[in-house]
């Protein structure tokens, strides 16, 4: 079966017990409205519905959802792609201030030149950050970012050569040269490896926002987020620290559960890494204190809910489960290398050799290596 991602509009009954209800239409994007009638419509792969003659649907959510929470729509029309909004990625608001919202959703055939737009490219170089800044650093001095496997991640799922993704991102950094918002052009640096210069963007980006924090605060967590993501990159894991610290203060578990649970992924991995290149007490230290932010981050992430983060995040916890063990003796030793083992061998029941080539790689090879001492 064949999917492509699409966002929904949203009716709210509120009370105690409250259930969304998602209605949306969907079309494809032409010179004139072309509804896209009897085709199923799936929310978080498990709510479901088939659109009308007028490419219409309505579709009851779980209970369970919190405010804050992520959902993915995806439509099954063979060959085609969700231009906008991109990736049907949306966060349920508030129950408070959530209304009747109508979105027009756009679909595309696969290797339309429709799909690179600002927003997407945007987007996947946001994406870039957050799956960069989380892999494990080898050596002192930072090495070079390839963007190459990412590149043709995209390119072979919207059906274009490696070449003209490379060539649609490079156009978007040109033009982001001129833009008045600091985030697109601390972005468009990130993009061109320039780490340093991205994060002092970012943190400009942050600042601003700050005056209008309780609007702004998912747009300025953001910001500090990706200068920290920028530092690590850079290996300066202690300011990075700075950033997250910024960015957790700003997202409750309450309100944001999926930004509170990936900030403390991104700044267990930063400890993590800090941990690995200090010695003594510290060392240990700041890997027990990246072991418990994994762990809060798995209240949240979990397998049934974000399968390829909870894959993820077993690993790292893993890595820092692994690498205490190497600093210590003994039961304590065996103990911290039977988890590690033990989380390594979980994410593996996620992450395949098919569907993720290289994490599965990564992992496999830190299972391999757990008798390192």
């Amino acid at each position: 079966m064949f999917f492509c991602a699409i966002l929904i509009s949203l009716v709210v009954t509120v009370g105690a017990s409250a259930q969304v209800t998602l209605n949306g239409n969907v079309q494809e994007d032409a010179d004139k409205v072309v509804p896209v009638p009897n085709t199923r419509v799936v929310v978080n792969g498990s709510y479901s519905d088939t659109t009308d003659s007028i490419g219409q649907f309505s579709i009851k959510l779980s209970r369970d959802l919190i405010q804050g929470e992520r959902v993915i729509i995806m439509v099954d029309r063979r060959g085609w792609v969700v231009n906008s909004p991109v990736d049907g990625d949306w966060n349920l608001p508030n129950f408070k201030t959530q209304n009747v919202q109508t979105t027009k959703v756009s679909i595309v055939p696969r290797g339309s030149m429709k799909l690179w737009s600002h927003e997407r490219i945007t987007k996947y170089v946001e994406k870039l950050s957050d799956e960069l800044a989380k892999q494990k650093k080898e050596g002192e001095k930072p090495g070079p970012v390839d963007f190459t496997t990412y590149l043709d991640q995209y390119a072979r799922q919207f059906g274009f050569t490696v070449q003209q993704v490379k060539e649609a991102f490079d156009e978007w950094a040109k033009k982001a040269e001129g833009s008045e918002d600091k985030r697109t052009r601390a972005l468009a640096e990130f993009y061109r490896k320039n780490f340093l210069e991205a994060s002092r963007l970012f943190d400009e980006a942050a600042w601003e926002k700050r005056k209008k924090r309780e609007e702004l605060a998912l747009e300025e967590y953001k910001d500090w987020k990706d200068s920290g993501n920028s530092l690590v990159l850079n290996y300066n894991f202690a300011e990075a620290l700075d950033k997250y610290r910024e960015a957790q203060d700003l997202v409750k578990k309450e309100r944001f559960p999926l930004e509170w649970a990936e900030i403390r992924g991104l700044t267990a991995n930063a400890k993590s890494e800090l941990g690995i290149r200090t010695e003594g007490k510290r060392a240990v230290d700041l890997l027990k204190e990246a072991e418990a932010l994994y762990r809060k981050a798995l209240e949240v992430m979990t397998r049934e809910a974000l399968p390829h983060y909870w894959a993820g995040t077993q690993n790292n916890l893993g890595n820092a489960l692994q690498e205490q063990g190497l600093r210590t003796e003994g039961e304590a030793w065996q103990r911290l290398l039977a988890e590690a083992v033990a989380a390594y061998r979980r994410a593996l029941e996620v992450l395949t050799r098919e569907a993720q080539p290289q994490q599965w790689a990564l992992t496999q090879n830190n299972l391999g290596m757990k008798t390192g001492k």
